[in-house]
């Protein structure tokens, strides 16, 4: 067990002049500054320190001179570490600050100006480094793969982070070999060859800046403005072919909204959303797998996966590759280019909760169809399920329908106790007028019939669950003709158990910790909602007892960025509580911000336990050291502790496994845990978060890895942007709980 690695590698990072050069840049703005440093090639790293926003450089900047000048230069030689400081020393608030950076310069400056450097260097060399988090090789064309659709690619990518790993007291340069995604066709040449516009959210060509696609407004001259701000400090290479057509857009990042703030370039319509215009002909559809859908490549075509050797091998080839960089004032050297980093303290638990008779079940029973109705049965009884199927696309027959019929029932009457029916009717009219409390349709794989369906389905007050009958077609027309066996009654294991979800049933209960057992416990997720003709950044707070055997909803809550909409959210869950006095919030972040700590501390006064728990962090996979030489993925439930204190934590977990496949590498979960005044140790908070994945049950194969609140918070979101694209819906909680 104590055999796992991380794909990552031991770095030194050495600043030549033993001196930081540390600029306040307040009044300025971090973009532009930043835009400056890299033409000048000077590695910068970006921080808050003391409440106050700097950027870091080991060498004097003469490009930004003009902008700021530094406030500090800070000896950081190991045999002094005392402060040298230029123009403020002896202020109070200077001296907090100066000391807030040199307590970090290990943990985060060094880190963060190493990938900085790492980034030119690869620039200077070819690659295209603009992605906020991939980098790849455009020149190296055995890893250039043209898609069906004449300008799509995908490219073999790197992932990369430096991190200091308190663990092994060492930088450690994390590498996750990964593949990016791109659109080269810009809108104007999508309509030209007679596309429609149905791209929701779109991409600056060469640059990492995507926005939310509202429509057109016809202002060129305002646009030209745009263009040439962002084209000036942001993305130089950038050009416009055309200005015939103008597209109305919000900037996702808040960086450049920032940017566009300030030099005036945000509009507001008449409810306050911001948006600002650029050209079609410099905006690409983001190469998100929706939107690669929607240009016709499928699923099967893109195969982003790689194996554990695989994976490790690419590794092996990045360490290789910038083995030794050295930059204006900073020196980034790769310690051992061929292995791997050992984790130094592993932890494993595998997460278990209880049936209705007390028996601990573990996650394989979650996903074995036979445990269903005998060792999983329920705990809390739901209401009656009277379930309408209806099939309103021409290219699934009878026979398919009798099938997924059949498999609904299998599952649906022994998880009941027979309190379930499953009846064909002709239409949806028939489904919402026939007395029935869910709705299973088959419809055709189109994002607006889809959206339409839920929210008039959920309005009416059923259970809406909605099948891509294209998809069904296809898939049955595959298997008759290369002998494959697939029925569509194997759709109803996961449908039925879903719907009985919705339905109020329940049949899985977690063991708190004691500290935590009257707490209120949320998940908080974010998305972009289409709100009539604007955009809206909004969270959907899902709520449950700590046993995990009710659930509730708050309605939606909208801010203006990330940091506000959760600390919106903190504030309607406080005056939710009822008489709970503490609060577990779950939030889908990497880090957790300091404003959402001081909402908790100020609405949770006996104490609060904040988790920050992502998939799509820069960390890398962990591999599991197999027969010899090679790599395989790790037991579920394998826990490598990144750094542990008596209230905080980090950990990289594999949260679920993938059946023992060869193909896949486990993508792992990154758990940041955060405690005040709750007598409760973050291991035991961790190893909770990590039995929530067992109220995951909707899934044929395996449960999702990420815990629960959070997982059922994240496809919320993910309906929500869908069926707000079409419907322009606000939904009421009563209808969240439906969808």
């Amino acid at each position: 067990m104590n055999e796992l690695y991380f794909l990552g590698f031991k770095v030194k990072i050495e600043v030549t002049s033993r001196k930081l050069y540390v600029y306040t840049i307040e009044g300025a703005d971090l973009l532009e500054v930043k835009g400056k440093l890299i033409r000048e090639g000077i590695p910068s790293a970006a921080l808050k320190a003391a409440g106050r926003l700097c950027v870091v450089t080991p060498v004097e900047s003469s490009s930004i001179s003009s902008i700021v000048s530094p406030s500090y230069v800070l000896d950081i030689s190991e045999e002094r570490r005392d402060l040298r400081i230029s123009g403020f020393y002896g202020k109070n608030r200077e001296d907090a600050l100066a000391n807030d950076i040199l307590m970090r310069v290990k943990t985060t400056i060094l880190p963060r100006l190493a990938v900085s450097a790492i980034r030119m260097y690869l620039k200077d060399k070819g690659w295209d480094v603009y992605s906020s988090r991939k980098v790849f090789n455009p020149k190296d064309a055995k890893n250039v793969e043209p898609l069906s659709f004449s300008q799509a690619y995908k490219y073999g990518a790197f992932i990369f982070s430096v991190h200091f790993y308190e663990e092994a007291n060492s930088h450690v340069l994390f590498v996750d070999p990964s593949f990016k995604l791109d659109v080269a066709a810009t809108l104007d040449e999508l309509l030209e060859e007679g596309w429609e516009l149905e791209f929701p959210a779109v991409k600056l060509r060469g640059s990492r800046f995507s926005f939310e696609f509202i429509g057109e407004e016809e202002d060129s001259d305002f646009a030209k403005k745009v263009f040439t701000a962002i084209q000036k400090e942001i993305a130089p290479g950038i050009r416009a072919k055309s200005w015939d057509a103008i597209a109305k857009v919000y900037p996702r990042s808040l960086y450049l909204r920032d940017y566009l703030l300030k030099k005036n370039l945000l509009r507001e319509d008449d409810e306050g959303r911001r948006y600002t215009l650029l050209p079609f002909s410099v905006l690409c559809p983001l190469p998100s797998l929706d939107n690669l859908k929607r240009l016709g490549i499928s699923d099967d075509e893109l195969k982003l996966w790689l194996a554990p050797d695989v994976r490790r091998k690419r590794g092996l080839g990045f360490a290789e590759e910038v083995a030794y960089v050295k930059a204006n004032g900073l020196v980034v050297r790769v310690v051992d280019t061929k292995n791997i980093v050992r984790a130094e303290r592993v932890l494993l638990h595998e997460p278990e909760a209880e049936n209705a008779n007390g028996q601990k079940i573990a996650p394989a029973n979650i996903t074995a169809k036979d445990d269903w109705g005998n060792l999983i049965e329920p705990c809390v009884y739901g209401e009656e399920l009277r379930v309408a199927l209806v099939n309103a696309y021409q290219g699934v027959d009878d026979s398919a329908v009798a099938s997924l019929q059949q498999g609904l029932e299998e599952v649906l009457k022994p998880i009941t106790r027979n309190k379930a029916s499953v009846q064909r009717v002709s239409s949806l009219h028939d489904a919402v007028k026939g007395g029935f409390n869910a709705v299973v349709y088959i419809g055709r794989g189109n994002d607006e019939d889809y959206a339409k369906f839920e929210r008039s389905v959920a309005e009416s007050g059923l259970i809406p669950q909605y099948i891509n009958g294209e998809k069904l077609a296809r898939r049955l027309k595959e298997a008759k003709s290369k002998r494959k066996r697939f029925s569509p009654r194997y759709y109803g294991f996961a449908i039925a158990k879903g719907l009985a979800f919705r339905a109020g049933w329940r049949y899985v209960r977690l063991n708190p910790p004691s500290q935590l057992s009257d707490a209120l416990v949320a998940g908080v997720d974010r998305t972009f909602l289409r709100i009539h003709r604007g955009v809206n950044l909004g969270v959907v707070p899902v709520i449950m007892e700590p046993d995990g055997l009710s659930v509730d909803y708050l309605g939606l809550v909208l801010g203006e960025n990330e940091e506000d909409v959760i600390v919106n959210a903190i504030s309607q869950l406080s005056e939710n509580r009822e008489d709970k006095e503490t609060i577990v919030l779950l939030v889908n972040r990497t880090h957790i911000h300091e404003k959402v700590i001081k909402a908790l501390r100020g609405e949770f006064e006996k104490g609060f336990v904040c988790v920050g728990v992502t998939k799509t962090h820069s960390l890398s996979r962990i591999l599991k050291k197999g027969h010899k030489e090679s790599y395989v993925n790790p037991p579920t439930g394998s826990c490598c502790v990144l750094s542990e204190k008596a209230n905080q934590g980090a950990y990289l977990v594999a949260a679920s496994d993938l059946k023992g496949t060869r193909d896949r590498t486990i993508r792992p979960v990154l758990v940041n845990v955060r405690i005040e005044k709750l007598n409760v140790k973050p291991r035991e908070v961790l190893y909770y978060v990590l039995d929530m994945n067992m109220l995951n049950i909707e899934t044929p194969f395996y449960p999702a890895s990420m815990p629960w609140p959070l997982h059922r918070a994240d496809r919320l979101c993910k309906k929500l942007y869908t069926i707000s694209m079409h419907t322009k819906w606000m939904p009421s909680k009563q209808a969240l709980a439906l969808l």
